[in-house]
């Protein structure tokens, strides 16, 4: 009697209907998996619809919260960064720790010159994940130009001891170390070192810029020279027009036994 009765009870709880939440939830799902596919067809209006059901019907609150980061993505690929940054904050409201949300609104802040803020906000991803290269190279650039130098040292170091192959991190760090504006943060030996096992491995038209900066940072103008040389003949002709300038003006400070940046007038 009693395993029938053990029986009849699974027999009941298996047919038992999902809740309201469970329902919810699985539409949500669906319509969140639709948006991601409409987006990668170029369906704006039919993905923003999705989203926006999303949040109409409700489903989990990481459910929602993505629906809204999709709305912001939308926002600020229509240009509507108003729009976008409200919905990033939506976001973070009902998940505080969103990355992808944080993300998106330190972008936002960085368009605007809210440099500081934008470097604060890269820093509450990094709380959550040290080796997030991408959010380090973020909060690293806003401090640049917020003129934080130190600050963006110190935060390439610490991106480097969580990850310590990034050639990524090696190629900022030496950029850093060979121009940065402040002069006391130059390290021209150190920099010389990380640029050549970059540009060793990874030989982009960015680490060959990096190594010549380094050459010149150590005073070897000659080598400085024949780097930018060899940038500009690889990719001189790829470059626009504007970068090329660069790339031409720095050689002719190398030619002059000028290091780059800083100290070039």
């Amino acid at each position: 009697m009693r395993r029938l009765l053990f029986l009849a009870m699974i027999v009941l709880l298996a047919a038992t209907p999902p809740t309201l939440a469970q329902t919810e939830a699985k539409r949500a799902g669906e319509l969140l998996e639709g948006a991601q596919k409409d987006l990668e067809a170029g369906r704006v209006d039919e993905a923003r619809g999705r989203l926006l059901r999303v949040i109409e019907i409700g489903g989990s609150r990481r459910q929602q919260a993505d629906a809204h980061v999709g709305l912001a993505l939308i926002a600020q690929r229509l240009g509507d960064l108003p729009e976008s940054a409200s919905r990033f904050q939506e976001a973070l409201r009902l998940i505080p720790t969103h990355r992808q949300a944080l993300r998106g609104l330190a972008g936002l802040m960085g368009q605007s010159g809210s440099y500081t803020e934008a470097a604060s906000t890269y820093g509450l991803i990094l709380q959550q994940a040290p080796d997030d290269v991408s959010a380090r190279l973020g909060q690293v650039t806003a401090l640049i130009f917020a003129g934080e130098h130190r600050q963006a040292l110190a935060s390439i170091e610490a991106g480097l001891e969580a990850s310590p192959e990034s050639l990524d991190l090696k190629d900022v760090l030496a950029r850093h170390l060979a121009g940065c504006p402040d002069l006391e943060v130059r390290d021209g030996d150190r920099a010389l070192t990380l640029a050549l096992e970059v540009a060793r491995q990874v030989p982009t038209p960015q680490s060959l810029e990096t190594l010549a900066m380094a050459y010149a940072e150590t005073g070897r103008f000659e080598q400085a020279v024949e780097e930018q040389d060899r940038l500009l003949e690889a990719y001189g002709d790829k470059a626009g027009s504007e970068l090329v300038a660069q790339w031409r003006r720095n050689r002719e400070l190398y030619s002059a036994g000028k290091r780059c940046c800083a100290d070039s007038s």
